[in-house]
């Protein structure tokens, strides 16, 4: 069973990485016609919402788990 779990894990991560690659390579900036201000945006946004998914993915403290 152990190695089930392993490779559904594998290729869920495998699907989400191609997903976020497939992505990030489909965007298309133009620097010439942008300025620094929206560049500063759209960097603090991309790295903010990075942060928060891979906060979403840590296991949560034991006492919080357990339901009372």
């Amino acid at each position: 069973m152990c190695g089930i779990l392993f490779i559904v894990q594998c290729n869920t991560l495998g699907s989400l990485v191609a997903l976020i690659g497939g992505v990030i390579s489909s965007i298309q900036f133009h620097f010439r016609a942008m300025s620094a201000f929206d560049l500063i945006v759209i960097l603090v946004l991309a790295f903010g919402g990075l942060g928060l998914f891979l906060r979403s993915l840590k296991e949560a403290p034991a006492e919080q788990n357990d339901p009372k």
